[in-house]
């Protein structure tokens, strides 16, 4: 009994300290302190603004705070978690638009961390945007076109521009950028963000609105190649300082927009052809052609073959199984 008294006592003193232990490994929150930085000239007052912080380890959302920024342009949040691998992203929401900072670390060691957040007051003049370099490649493959379009997106104002034109379900259409008819498998890069551009029959239109500054734009898709000629019209949607086509598929050509700027070759070693035009407007169509190609229908044709031999083949089964039976034997 006196060697399980102290065994009992071991125990406990164990379990103590264990506890002891794993509250001292627990790190303690932070004081995280957002600091907003108004970007437009005489902008309205950011007091009362809608201030959200939300903790990542490290892609996974650990939790979120909210609350509203002073007459100071200030934002305090106590208690916030900290981690080797956390990370704080704020969030301010000024004139129904969300600016964001860059994430923050939010090391254990760090009793006090801060965050800038830069807003622009809002303005739904989208004549202010425009495309300062455009760039439009055009690469030729078996079956189809490969089209990769690179723009140079400019606000020169202090105003982020949402524009005031809405689609059917009330979404702000900002930038609008219209394809070649007939395009497919769009995909978006860079400034686009996938999730907030919509889809229509002849383009594209991003519904995020544009701080001020400069944004690259990339975005590729695919035309149909049933001819040996392609006619393709372009249609420009914002005033485009300087649009250059570049023509990848040699021994085919591009016709309709005057001869070669000139020659390059590109990292693959092919030989392109440049075409180089300045000072579009707004409804400007750009419209050209690409003539000798030869298209490659081996998988249509060998598909037609197959198909031709599975139709033969199954009018045989079927004839043969229409035939009446042979009647019996008299052997």
């Amino acid at each position: 009994m006196k060697h399980y008294g102290i065994t009992t006592i071991l125990a406990m003193l164990f379990v103590a300290g264990a506890v002891a232990g794993a509250e001292a490994e627990t790190p303690a929150g932070t004081t995280l302190t957002v600091e907003v930085v108004h970007g437009t000239a005489d902008g309205a007052p950011v007091a009362g603004d809608e201030l959200v912080v939300q903790v990542y380890q490290p892609e996974q959302l650990v939790s979120s705070f909210e609350t509203q920024i002073d007459a100071n342009g200030i934002g305090v949040l106590e208690d916030v978690p900290t981690g080797q691998h956390m990370r704080a992203v704020a969030r301010v929401k000024h004139q129904n638009m969300v600016f964001t900072s860059r994430p923050v670390a939010l090391l254990p060691s760090l009793n006090a961390v801060s965050a800038s957040v830069q807003v622009f007051d809002v303005s739904e003049d989208a004549s202010q945007l425009s495309v300062g370099t455009h760039h439009v490649t055009i690469a030729l493959s078996a079956s189809a076109l490969t089209c990769s379009e690179y723009m140079q997106l400019t606000n020169p104002s202090d105003k982020a521009i949402k524009g005031s034109e809405r689609d059917a379900r009330g979404r702000q259409i900002v930038v609008k950028v219209m394809l070649p008819e007939g395009f497919t498998e769009l995909s978006a890069t860079g400034y686009l963000e996938q999730g907030a551009l919509v889809l229509t029959e002849s383009g594209f239109y991003d519904i995020l609105a544009v701080p001020p500054g400069q944004y690259d734009l990339t975005f590729s898709y695919k035309l149909p190649l049933d001819s040996k000629t392609q006619n393709i019209v372009k249609e420009i949607t914002l005033p485009t300082e300087d649009l250059t086509v570049f023509w990848e598929g040699a021994p085919g050509k591009l016709e309709g927009l005057g001869e070669p700027e000139g020659r390059l070759v590109n990292a693959q070693g092919t030989s392109v052809q440049y075409f180089h035009q300045n000072g579009l407007k707004p409804g400007e169509k750009i419209a050209f052609r690409i003539t000798g190609v030869e298209i490659d229908r081996s998988d249509t044709q060998t598909w037609l073959v197959l198909a031709v031999v599975f139709g033969a083949v199954l009018l045989v089964v079927i004839f043969r199984l229409r035939r009446p039976a042979a009647p019996p034997s008299d052997r």
